[in-house]
């Protein structure tokens, strides 16, 4: 049970992690891409909310994702890398 526990706590720390990625994004963008993931808007949307073409919608997509997605694998592997220094310390 107890490496369950652990287990959910690491999932419940990456999580918050990823929503601190998006919550980094200035308004506008955490805002299209929120609706984005929750299906409120599609690119097509997007790309109508913000007067640019299809393509350049798809590409803002792009962009915020690789964006999110990169803070949080920063942040995620310094988590990791903090714990194993500290079970290093431990032996």
């Amino acid at each position: 049970r107890i490496k369950e526990k652990l287990i959910i706590q690491d999932m419940r720390d990456d999580y918050s992690i990823i929503v601190n990625a998006i919550h980094s994004l200035d308004q506008k963008d955490e805002e299209i891409f929120l609706r984005y993931l929750n299906n409120e808007y599609d690119v097509n949307d997007i790309a109508d909310c913000n007067q640019i073409t299809y393509t350049s919608a798809k590409s803002k997509i792009y962009n915020i994702r690789k964006t999110v997605i990169l803070n949080a694998t920063e942040n995620i592997k310094l988590k990791y890398e903090i714990l194993n220094r500290r079970e290093g310390n431990e032996d």
